[in-house]
C-alpha cells in the first residue's frame, strides 16, 4: 500500500501583539464600517490587519467604539457598580450592561484599583475601624490574613459540629434528619462514621 504523504500546512505567519498604531486603527474602523461589528475573522482578513480576531475585537469593544463614554466616574456609576457587585459578583459584562458607555474592561480595572479598597474602608469604618491612612501593604495583608481566618472559622464550627453530633444521644438516623441541611458530602461524611461507631 502506498503510504498517503501528509499535507504540508503553510506557516502561520507571525501576528503583531503590540501597541495599536493610529494607522491600524484607521484601518479597523473603515472595516468594521463596511462589514459591520460582528464577523470578526472576515473584518480581520479584509482590512489587511496583522493580528488576530481577539485581538480587533477588543480593541473596536474598549478603545474605539462610537459610544463609549471617556472620563472619570460619576458617584452614582461608583455607588451602582458597588451594589452591582454585591449582587452578580465578578460578572464585569453583566455590571458593563447596566452602565451605558461604560465597558466591562473599564469597570474592572476601575473595580480592582478604587472601588475595592473603598468598599473595605467603608467596612472597616463600620467596624469602628479607621482604615483611610493605613499603608495598602498592609491592607492587602489584612484582606489576605481575613480570609485566612474565614477558613480557620469554617474548619472549627465544622470539627464542633462533628463532635456534638458525635456525642448526641439521638438515634443515628435521627441524626442524619437533623444534618440533612448540610452538604451532601458532609452528610456522606456523617453516614460512614454512623456506620462505623456504636453511638448508643
Amino acid at each position: 500500500m502506498a503510504r498517503i504523504k501528509d499535507k504540508q500546512r503553510p506557516a502561520k505567519k507571525e501576528l503583531n501583539t503590540g501597541a495599536w498604531t493610529a494607522e491600524e486603527d484607521r484601518k479597523l474602523a473603515e472595516a468594521i464600517e463596511i462589514n459591520g461589528p460582528k464577523q470578526w475573522t472576515t473584518i480581520t482578513a479584509k482590512s489587511g490587519l496583522n493580528r488576530c480576531a481577539k485581538s480587533c475585537r477588543l480593541r473596536w469593544m474598549n478603545y474605539l467604539r462610537p459610544n463609549i463614554k471617556r472620563g472619570n466616574m460619576s458617584d452614582q456609576e461608583e455607588d451602582l457598580i458597588i451594589r452591582l457587585h454585591k449582587l452578580l459578583g465578578n460578572r464585569w459584562s453583566l455590571i458593563a450592561a447596566r452602565l451605558p458607555g461604560r465597558t466591562d474592561n473599564e469597570i474592572k480595572n476601575y473595580w480592582n484599583s478604587h472601588l475595592s479598597k473603598k468598599k473595605f474602608e467603608k467596612e472597616g469604618l463600620i467596624a469602628g475601624i479607621s482604615t483611610k491612612n493605613w499603608d495598602p501593604r498592609l491592607i492587602r495583608k489584612l484582606e489576605k490574613r481575613t480570609k485566612q481566618v474565614v477558613v480557620v472559622v469554617v474548619i472549627w464550627t465544622w470539627k464542633k459540629l462533628c463532635l456534638m453530633w458525635m456525642t448526641s444521644l439521638i438515634s443515628p438516623m435521627r441524626n442524619l434528619q437533623l444534618w440533612s441541611g448540610l452538604p451532601n458530602s458532609l452528610n456522606l461524611v456523617m453516614l460512614k462514621f454512623v456506620l462505623s461507631r456504636d453511638l448508643v
